[in-house]
């Protein structure tokens, strides 16, 4: 994660998580991993640590960081990363997976600076 302010870290991490979620080719491996997690169990694990798992501790260890700082005042870093991701996901990445356009939803970029302002109020001191 960059080292600026934590409103315009939190600000880019979820504006390019929000788009990676979206993209027709990670909807397509989304489907796909878990269609056949039951039968292939240790290859859905390795791409669960490779790819949703490191980017939340990552960001689990920026928020330590921070709070460390004073500047957020998160007791588990963990649970707030996981708070992160799912608020930016929502039900954007559900209707997506599933083809569905729900007109009038607001912008991927209005829905990852909402999702900051709302985790901030929640961890900011």
């Amino acid at each position: 994660l960059q080292t600026g302010d934590v409103d315009s870290t939190l600000t880019d991490l979820a504006e390019r998580a929000l788009a990676l979620m979206v993209l027709p080719s990670t909807l397509a491996l989304h489907r796909l991993v878990v269609t056949e997690a039951p039968k292939f169990p240790e290859v859905a694990r390795q791409i669960y640590q490779s790819g949703a798992s490191r980017a939340a501790q990552a960001l689990a260890t920026y928020l330590a960081h921070q709070s460390a700082r004073g500047i957020l005042a998160v007791t588990d870093p963990e649970l707030a990363a996981e708070h992160f991701f799912g608020m930016l996901a929502g039900h954007r990445q559900y209707r997506a997976l599933l083809g569905v356009a729900e007109p009038g939803r607001p912008s991927d970029g209005t829905r990852a600076a909402e999702t900051v302002r709302a985790f901030l109020r929640a961890y900011r001191v």
